[in-house]
């Protein structure tokens, strides 16, 4: 997991958290995470999530059945940006 806090987020205060699938392998999702401020003007944080599937009996990886394989293709938002401080940097100067 790699996480970028860019600007405060205060006590009480209302934000926008909004996540998108940024890529995904038979095994694995990549997950990109982004708080805002309430009026999705100002980003406050960024997250990337990797999830491994793992079959906890067999206590190993495995990969995903086909239809979700398919379903991640089909809500897949994949990002420009590979590298996270590249993606960070870019939202900072551009989403923000």
């Amino acid at each position: 997991n790699q996480v970028a806090y860019i600007s405060p987020a205060f006590t009480m205060e209302t934000v926008l958290i909004e996540s998108q699938l940024i890529s995904y392998a038979p095994k694995s999702l990549q997950v990109e995470i982004k708080m805002w401020n309430e009026a999705h003007t100002k980003l406050k944080a960024l997250l990337w999530v990797k999830f491994i599937h793992v079959d906890i009996a067999a206590q190993k990886a495995v990969e995903h059945a086909a239809p979700y394989l398919q379903l991640f293709a089909d809500v897949l938002l994949p990002v420009e940006q590979t590298v996270f401080e590249e993606r960070a940097g870019w939202l900072m100067r551009n989403g923000s």
